[in-house]
């Protein structure tokens, strides 16, 4: 994998969190509109996550996002770049509202 922490140039971790799946979508050919991530592909029960799904956690009032890496660790933009986390541990399991499948 790249290292994405080089494109990261946002001082704001939610900007840098968009920006970097839009970066990462678009470098896999894949669809990503900028504006509304829930009418992206199509929706997954949360109990099928699979690699590459687009994560969407409420953190009211915005959005923050991932990528599965498996059913349970994900990537995403934290404050100090790029990270992995588990979807099962706080705050991510209260979190996550939402699983989409980006087909090509």
């Amino acid at each position: 994998m790249e290292n994405y922490n080089d494109f990261i140039v946002s001082s704001s971790v939610w900007d840098s969190n968009k920006e970097f799946i839009a970066m990462s979508f678009s470098a896999y050919g894949l669809p990503m509109p900028e504006d509304d991530h829930l009418e992206t592909g199509e929706e997954v029960d949360k109990s099928e996550i699979k690699k590459g799904d687009l994560l969407i956690f409420s953190f009211d009032p915005s959005f923050y996002y991932g990528i599965a890496l498996d059913e349970d660790k994900f990537i995403h933009v934290g404050h100090n770049g790029v990270k992995s986390s588990a979807i099962s541990s706080e705050p991510w399991n209260k979190k996550l509202i939402e699983v989409r499948r980006i087909k090509q």
